[in-house]
Parts: structure tokens; C-alpha cells; sequence
């Protein structure tokens, strides 16, 4: 295992749970795949130092849920927040977008306000779809519904909105 080969699939947001589980929030649309036994890698010390599961990783939605030999308390897993944690490239899953979530990356605009920013995820709920859009730092949320939604040009990566007037200003002036 060379250190420069590992790739980085996420960062330690906090503990998770009484018994030493991180939390660890996905970067790069991957998923890992780790099981029981699996190292994780995580820089200390001027380098990548191995970590081994104790039980398959859990998945949900953009985190993971990993508990990890030797890290068997709150205090101990505080020590990696904000760490990032590495894997072998061939170990990271990385899927295909479905549905909306192939708009991820695209560029916003509205037709009266101009350039919003660009989609930096989807929010599914029950009714509907929410487009979570980055406009320098700051999130815009708007529901990707048909009265709104105009366009999407998958050649430009464009997508045309027709927001409500006042929507936009909630997020960034409100």
C-alpha cells in the first residue's frame, strides 16, 4: 500500500454514539465499501496511519457511520473531528446519478434575477424535489416543480428558472 494511492471519501464531522463511531461526511459522490477488518487511513503525525473496522460501514445518504479498533470512546473519537479519512481508490464505489441528482454541478439561472449559482445537491421529500443551490457560500433552496423549472440544457449543464418573486431574497438577504 503506497500512501501517495489512497483517496480521501470524506471527514470526520463528530463522534457518533457512546462507543468511539465517527461520523464521517461524504466528499466526492463515493460511497466505501468497508467491511469487518477493512483499514480506513487517517493522516496523523505527517502521514496516513491505518485504522481497522469492527463492523461494516453504514450508509446514509451523504454520511457514514464507521467504528474502528482502538477508538472506544466519545473523548478518543473527538480527537479526529475535522480529519479526513482515506481508502484505497479501487475500495470507493463511486455511483452513477440517478433522477436529479444528474443536475448536480449544473449552473442556475433565473430568468429575471440571472446567474443564481450552481446545483450542489438534491433534496428529496415526499412531495417534491428541492434544487440546493450554491451561490457563493450561501444556500438557495428552490422546488424543482414545473412552474419553475423551465429548462435544463444538458449540453451547457444549464438550468432555467422562473423563481417566484421574493424566494431567492429569503436566502440571500433574510
Amino acid at each position: 500500500m503506497n500512501p501517495e494511492n489512497l483517496t480521501v471519501f470524506g471527514y470526520v464531522l463528530r463522534p457518533h454514539g457512546l462507543k468511539g463511531s465517527l461520523k464521517v461526511k461524504l466528499i466526492g459522490g463515493g460511497i466505501p465499501q468497508i467491511e469487518k477488518d477493512e483499514p480506513v487511513f487517517i493522516p496523523l503525525q505527517g502521514g496516513p496511519v491505518p485504522f481497522f473496522a469492527e463492523e461494516p460501514v453504514d450508509t446514509v445518504r451523504d454520511t457514514v457511520v464507521i467504528k474502528l479498533e482502538g477508538i472506544d470512546t466519545v473523548e478518543a473519537a473527538e480527537r479526529f473531528v475535522g480529519k479526513e479519512v482515506l481508502i484505497e481508490p479501487e475500495r470507493l464505489q463511486v455511483e452513477e446519478p440517478t433522477g436529479l441528482d444528474v443536475l448536480v454541478g449544473y449552473t442556475v439561472v433565473d430568468v429575471n434575477l440571472g446567474h443564481l449559482g450552481t446545483v450542489s445537491g438534491i433534496m428529496e421529500l415526499p412531495m417534491q424535489s428541492i434544487l440546493e443551490i450554491d451561490q457563493n457560500g450561501k444556500q438557495i433552496l428552490v422546488p424543482a416543480v414545473e412552474d419553475i423549472l423551465l429548462s435544463i440544457d444538458t449540453d451547457t449543464k444549464t438550468i432555467t428558472l422562473d423563481t417566484p418573486p421574493g424566494l431567492v431574497d429569503i436566502y440571500l438577504n433574510g
